[in-house]
């Protein structure tokens, strides 16, 4: 996505100077077709804002453990035995007096179950078998006094080397 400046000077340029996309394209160093994805935009907005945290659910906060604990239950069971979203609006109003309403109790399982997945992949290394190696240059400050062909405080360069074992301990 191009930055809200970028956006603005496409716009600027095009309906104030009315320059043509070629020239646009050429001056913000971007592809004319960047330059009509810009303008086809009817109301060439900048970004929403977005909430950082989500808002408080009073209702539906208490039960939300309730409902995780039921849908990662649900993820060993088979297909038809899991709970629907209407199903678990009938378990919180029948045995736990929820009063909320079934619409919020299906948003927030529908966003549970858009959540990516965990995924795990287990590394296994005998010894030597994986290595990284990163070089790095680095300066160093000679403080050497008793040697007579170094120079105290002279700083020089030196390249460094830096190697890292993986060794797994699984069998």
């Amino acid at each position: 996505m191009k930055s809200v400046y970028i956006h603005e000077a496409v716009r600027k340029a095009y309906y104030r100077d009315k320059k043509g996309i070629r020239q646009i394209g050429r001056e913000l160093g971007i592809a004319r077709n960047t330059v009509r994805k810009i303008l086809a935009e009817e109301e060439s907005k900048p970004p929403q804002y977005r909430l950082e945290k989500s808002k408080a659910k009073p209702v539906l906060d208490p039960v939300i453990p309730l409902i995780e604990a039921w849908l990662s239950q649900d993820a060993q069971a088979p297909r038809k035995q899991q709970h629907t979203a209407r199903r678990i609006y009938q378990r919180l109003r029948d045995e736990y007096a929820f009063t909320g309403s079934e619409r919020r109790v299906r948003e927030y399982v529908e966003e549970c179950r858009k959540r990516p997945k965990e995924v795990f992949l287990p590394l296994a290394f005998e010894p030597g078998e994986m290595a990284q190696m990163d070089w790095e240059e680095v300066t160093i400050e000679n403080q050497c006094i008793s040697q007579a062909e170094i120079d105290p405080g002279v700083r020089s360069k030196a390249t460094v080397c830096q190697v890292k074992y993986f060794i797994s301990l699984k069998p």
